[in-house]
């Protein structure tokens, strides 16, 4: 399957991730899946569908994330902005949620004048997969887009990459 890679520098005070789109080659044993510490992290995670919202919360409690779940872009940027500073290491945003969606409250939550506003990681999480999607997401201010469904290595990574957990495991470096 033919995957392609972007990177887009869209706002200076973030970093970029290369975007993977397309169908990733999954791992055929659990040995193949890296192990990243990301237990201690807390995580904002946004997400409408009650089903989603579980699997989300499932797999980061099982990595050892602490997470507080709201179910649409304005309760979001509601709960990002009433939490100090650095309360949360990433925001994970679902792209099509009611009232508010996950465009919006990104470019909201880059807008606004908290601390932190600026190099917090926002992740997007949606069906849409298309590269005009994903570049919709980067254009207003999210670090990297994952496609659904979530995949624990994908979801896990990508917050150990942007948290800056992100490091090879003892057995990786020694192959």
């Amino acid at each position: 399957t033919p995957t392609s890679f972007y990177t887009l520098s869209l706002h200076d005070a973030l970093p970029i991730f290369p975007l993977k789109i397309g169908t990733p080659k999954l791992p055929e044993t659990t040995e193949e899946i890296p192990k990243w510490d990301v237990s201690g992290r807390k995580v904002l995670a946004a997400e409408d569908n009650e089903l989603n919202r579980e699997i989300v919360e499932f797999m980061l409690t099982e990595a050892g994330i602490q997470y507080d779940a709201v179910e649409n872009g304005q309760q979001a940027l509601e709960k990002f902005m009433e939490m100090p500073a650095g309360t949360y290491d990433a925001i994970l945003m679902d792209i099509m949620m009611p009232v508010k969606d996950g465009i919006w409250a990104a470019k909201e939550i880059r807008n606004c004048k908290k601390a932190d506003a600026g190099s917090i990681p926002i992740i997007a999480m949606t069906a849409n997969a298309f590269e005009e999607d994903a570049r919709k997401c980067l254009e207003a201010g999210m670090n990297a887009h994952l496609s659904k469904p979530l995949r624990p290595e994908e979801l896990i990574g990508t917050l150990a990459r942007c948290c800056g957990q992100y490091h090879e495991t003892k057995e990786e470096t020694e192959k």
